[in-house]
């Protein structure tokens, strides 16, 4: 019988496994960056109780993404193949570093990125049609509307209409129920 001390344990050991796994590719890569960015990323990292390296290195991962999102479309697709026949070589060498010889993984990260990310600009570019649609219409509508308004004319009016200087609802036009009358 385990107690709850010791599936903590197992899942520390699970944690573990899992991280291993998958900083097996992870490489070293050196920056410069300005003294005011290195302070910010100590603040952030402090704050979340993380360390530089990891904030560092999920900021980059987000900032590359974004860049990637900017590339124009064809290119973005070859520059995502090359990325990730890349990637495959410099993950072998990071395996091997990291004691794993034998690591012979295909690499797919940038190819479905950009999928992603064509999906999505498809889904936006469908969206804002499918609003510049429905603006079309509704401003067809009210220039149906105004322009069937303007055809009320006076002569369009009843004849009696032109010589009334003010409104009178229909039952006060026939019958006078003033108080002054004789």
């Amino acid at each position: 019988m385990t107690n709850r001390a010791q599936e903590l344990i197992k899942n520390f050991y699970e944690e573990e496994a899992l991280r291993k796994e998958s900083e097996i590719t992870f490489s070293d890569f050196n920056v410069r960056l300005n003294s005011s960015d290195i302070a910010m990323l100590d603040i952030i990292a402090k704050r979340f109780g993380k360390t530089s390296d990891r904030v560092a290195a999920d900021a980059l991962s987000a900032a590359l993404y974004s860049m990637v999102e900017a590339l124009e479309t064809s290119e973005r697709k070859q520059l995502a193949k090359e990325a990730d026949e890349l990637n495959e070589s410099l993950a072998k060498k990071a395996a091997k570093s990291n004691g794993m010889a034998d690591y012979d993984e295909k690499s797919v990260t940038w190819t479905m990125n950009d999928r992603a990310i064509t999906r999505e600009e498809n889904r936006r570019k469908k969206e804002q049609e499918s609003n510049q649609a429905t603006q079309s219409t509704s401003a067809h509508t009210e220039t149906a509307i105004e322009a069937s308004e303007s055809l009320v004319t006076v002569e369009s009016l009843p004849d009696n209409a032109e010589s009334q200087s003010t409104y009178a609802p229909a039952s006060d036009q026939h019958t006078n129920n003033s108080v002054f009358s004789s």
